[in-house]
């Protein structure tokens, strides 16, 4: 059978250490164990970085919404819709690292979009979130985070400005328990050392419950 790399999710809340975590992740995958490495951020705002063809220029127009007030005025809908695209387009580079690098980490994904698009638009129900996100690449495992929200709420970031944060956090954790991820609990510490270290034992956790996707590829 032909190799085919682990993919790892960890899906989160904004203000919750994920971008520190997937920096230690990767050096983790890379630096330690000498794997080939992959790293994908949703939305990908410009996923022609990654290798990816954007057929709609779908990251600037969602970052344009996100962080410089919704300049096409985009409905809720409108904006998963393109939200969904985004990662539709990306999924072509996905199946490209699947057959080249040993490791891909992915942040957030399609179930932000089933969580952020309900709370600000109860009209947009679940099965139409899955209808435009249907046939996506799974990852192998999903981790979500669950503790308090951390420093670095972006100025004018539409979702992190949003008064929508503990809703926000609560249906991260049911999804979790529904769909069977792993709930890995953090704490807010002060001090860069400190920070460091609760980053690499959130980290070390990860490492640990995905080790048997890798001894299973041979890894």
């Amino acid at each position: 059978m032909a190799k085919r790399a682990i993919q790892i999710n960890v899906t989160a809340p904004s203000n919750t250490g994920k971008t520190a975590l997937l920096d230690y992740l990767v050096n983790y995958y890379s630096s330690v164990r000498g794997l080939k490495v992959a790293r994908v951020k949703y939305p990908c705002y410009r996923p022609q970085d990654l290798g990816a063809v954007d057929f709609e220029d779908t990251g600037k127009r969602i970052d344009e919404y996100i962080r410089n007030g919704n300049p096409e005025n985009l409905s809720i809908r409108e904006f998963q819709i393109l939200c969904a695209e985004n990662r539709i387009f990306f999924d072509q580079q996905i199946r490209k690292w699947l057959a080249t690098m040993d490791v891909i980490l992915s942040e957030d994904g399609k179930y932000t979009s089933f969580i952020w698009g309900p709370l600000m638009d109860n009209k947009i129900k679940l099965k139409e979130f899955e209808k435009l996100n249907k046939g996506l690449i799974e990852p192998d495992i999903r981790f979500t985070l669950n503790g308090p929200r951390l420093g670095g709420v972006e100025p004018n970031h539409k979702f992190e400005q949003s008064n929508l944060w503990e809703s926000c956090r609560l249906q991260h954790l049911k999804l979790a328990r529904d769909l069977n991820w792993i709930i890995i609990d953090y704490k807010k510490v002060e001090g860069e050392e400190k920070i460091k270290a609760e980053t690499a034992r959130v980290g070390n956790k990860i490492i640990e419950e995905s080790e048997y996707l890798l001894i299973k590829a041979k890894l």
